[in-house]
């Protein structure tokens, strides 16, 4: 049948459709004519989204209609950050330790980005990250530091910003976090003990306990209990108040304290089982499955996946729908008799599905009434 599509500017062209294409086969229709990309492609069809796995019959479309083209802006491409050149490692203090790369923590609070990282000087004091940041806000970085004040705890311990990054033991990779100073030393002593113990129950009941830090990625534990006790990471999924735990995010945030039991699931790989070897039936056929749709009219499945073989005649898929009903499908076929079709084709059900150059995965459909000859 013939269908409109209408753009969002007004244009409209006609495009030669089948009844029971699939949404998804129109659009790479569409793609190869027009060059319009399935990704941007939108379909509606009297105000509804047409999904790309239901077909045009099941939105009701007829010869015609006018459906609606919605197309996606193409995405502009970002500008590649150009990385800020690293600064030769001067010497201070007349140390010289070098640089390292840390990861400095946010409050919840703030707005934007939560994890900055920053190239330190080891022998450069503390003072200088927070006189860094300080900059930044004032420039274009969409961070907002607390009002009250702020203060720095790498490891547990707060960070005495007159004291220089090798004092304070801090290493490459290291975390340092950013506390409120509103709650000031009363919030960090209620939160001190960032080392905890937490239990891990398996899905076999088996507990163990691990020592774990306040701030730690869950993408970390993860790793930690690979080394412990062997937990691929990959099969690993862990739970808390009924929550899965995302890697990205830490345990703070997700609200565990000490002596929490987080639930520790393991995915368990199945061996695929192999494939049986085909079997030649009626001179050596081919057996593949096929759809076949029934009409709408019917009650129970739309869609059912019948195995044929390629060398047996079309009246045979008649037979088997037909035992089918008889056993406990929920199948309806028109009393009157039916037909079958195949690429808008009456299928003649003495020759095979070969002759029809029937393929796997293709779709037969199911007509009411008989066919007549002449």
């Amino acid at each position: 049948m013939d269908v409109t599509f209408e753009t969002d500017d007004g244009r409209r062209f006609q495009e030669e459709i089948w009844f029971f294409s699939p949404v998804r086969e129109i659009k790479e229709k569409l793609h190869k004519s027009h060059g319009i990309p399935v990704s941007r492609q939108t379909l509606c069809f009297n105000g509804i989204i047409m999904e790309d796995e239901h077909d045009f019959e099941y939105y009701n479309v007829i010869q015609g209609s006018v459906i609606r083209l919605h197309l996606q802006p193409e995405p502009e491409p970002e500008p590649e950050p150009v990385p800020a050149p690293v600064p030769e490692p001067e010497p201070s203090y007349g140390r010289g330790r070098g640089y390292v790369k840390v990861t400095v923590l946010m409050p919840r609070v703030a707005m934007g980005i939560k994890r900055l990282e920053f190239v330190v000087n080891l022998d450069d004091k503390v003072g200088e990250l927070r006189k860094e940041l300080l900059r930044m806000e004032e420039m274009y970085y969409s961070i907002n530091f607390p009002p009250e004040g702020f203060f720095f705890i790498h490891k547990g311990n707060v960070m005495e910003e007159d004291n220089p990054y090798w004092w304070h033991d801090v290493k490459a990779g290291d975390v340092i976090e950013i506390f409120s100073g509103i709650l000031h030393f009363f919030f960090f002593l209620l939160w001190s003990s960032s080392k905890m113990d937490v239990t891990f129950e398996t899905d076999d009941g088996r507990r163990f306990e691990e020592e774990i830090w306040f701030f730690s990625p869950v993408s970390e534990i993860k790793e930690k209990l690979h080394k412990s006790h062997g937990f691929p990471v990959s099969h690993q999924t862990l739970f808390f108040n009924g929550m899965i735990m995302e890697d990205e995010h830490d345990f703070e945030y997700h609200n565990v304290i000490q002596g929490s039991v987080i639930l520790l699931r393991l995915q368990r790989v199945l061996e695929p089982k192999p494939e049986p070897e085909p079997e030649p039936t009626n001179g050596g056929g081919r057996k593949m499955k096929v759809t076949v749709l029934v009409p709408r009219v019917a009650t129970g499945m739309k869609r059912l996946e019948v195995e044929v073989n390629l060398a047996d005649n079309v009246s045979e898929l008649r037979k088997e729908l037909l035992r089918m009903k008889e056993r406990s499908y929920s199948l309806y076929l028109p009393p009157e008799g039916f037909f079958f079709i195949y690429k808008c084709s009456v299928m003649e059900e003495d020759k095979p599905f070969w002759w029809h150059d029937v393929k796997a995965g293709d779709i037969i459909e199911i007509f009411n009434g008989s066919v007549t000859q002449g």
